[in-house]
């Protein structure tokens, strides 16, 4: 199901559908920075621990015109491998560390708890009796200690070195975060931000495939990608969550508009068929905006002019011109 997302900056009034998924691609890095940006600052608790160096800005997003924020949404940016571990091991205050919360829960140490805040009571009482002697104004403040004061503020979690492979982390990654979507009443956003670059190839398919098989189970969680290198053909993502950040912002059209858009503009008959079409499409689109020598096939080379001409992309590309029609190498050498 289709849901309406905007993303309101000083610079930029976005509105766009989303499923479950939005790829933002494109040349203009300032203000896809912007809208990365836009996404991390809707839950500032974040924003502090993992981007304190965010140029700082005033924007927002709204969701089918609710305003997202860090009271209704959680918010998971991972940008490198290390992202997996911090998030797992070094948050306190999310995913493991709740996860051991609960299963301490449910071991009664009540009355072990007890004596220990008994014994501090005490210990508080002969210290504040030694330190009047010396100092009467001042006094000493023992804190009470309760079950998960003491995990969160003294517990560390130590994973097995032998166990740490990216696959065994990102399966105990996706049981958490659908462990957090079943008992929270809040949506869940995942930005991934060049994170495939850090992860082999069935890793990070295996990482968004969950988290999109995730995302249709439940429908509380959306998926944000950024910089992705990864071969997008792979990712059976539709053509309508691209989102190419350009001269203009444009969101691309499902593939059968796609199709007759471009079947208008080809240079030539126009014989391919829709899937063919869509796994070209999402070779050739990380290319727009950029003017550089790039290795695609001739015939991706020719959709890929015919999608800069159709978004506004006066950028000139590389070519050769093997196993073309004359009209196909005409049209690229205009």
């Amino acid at each position: 199901m289709s849901r309406r997302i905007q993303i309101l900056t000083k610079n930029l009034n976005l509105d766009l559908t989303m499923d479950s998924t939005l790829v933002f691609i494109g040349a203009n890095k300032d203000a896809k920075r912007e809208i990365l940006n836009t996404f991390l600052q809707m839950a500032s608790k974040y924003v502090d621990e993992n981007q304190g160096n965010l140029v700082s800005q005033t924007g927002k997003i709204l969701f089918d015109g609710t305003e997202v924020s860090n009271r209704n949404t959680d918010i998971i940016y991972l940008d490198e491998y290390y992202s997996l571990y911090k998030e797992l091991i070094l948050k306190k205050s999310y995913f493991l560390f709740e996860e051991v919360l609960e299963i301490g829960s449910q071991i009664p140490i009540i009355t072990q708890i007890e004596e220990i805040n008994d014994q501090m009571s005490k210990f508080e009482l002969l210290m504040n009796q030694s330190l009047h002697e010396k100092y009467p104004e001042l006094s000493l403040d023992l804190p009470y200690f309760s079950h998960d004061a003491l995990i969160k503020k003294f517990a560390t979690l130590k994973l097995d070195r032998e166990l740490i492979t990216s696959r065994k982390m990102i399966e105990t990654f996706i049981k958490l975060v659908s462990r957090t979507i079943s008992q929270s009443g809040n949506r869940v956003w995942i930005i991934l931000d060049g994170i495939d670059r850090h992860l082999s190839q069935d890793d990070f398919k295996y990482l968004y495939d969950s988290l999109v098989d995730i995302s249709r189970d439940t429908q509380r969680l959306n998926v944000i990608l950024f910089n992705v290198d990864y071969a997008l053909w792979r990712l059976n993502i539709a053509l309508e969550d691209f989102i190419v950040v350009y001269k203009e912002i444009q969101q691309l059209y499902p593939i059968n508009e796609m199709y007759q858009s471009i079947e208008r503009h080809y240079p030539d008959s126009f014989i391919i068929d829709e899937e063919n079409l869509q796994q070209r499409i999402l070779t050739v689109i990380p290319y727009i905006g950029y003017s550089e020598v790039v290795s695609l096939s001739n015939k991706n080379m020719v959709i890929l002019k015919v999608l800069k001409k159709l978004l506004g992309d006066e950028t000139k590309i590389e070519t050769s011109f093997e196993s073309l029609s004359s009209l196909e190498k005409l049209f690229l050498e205009d």
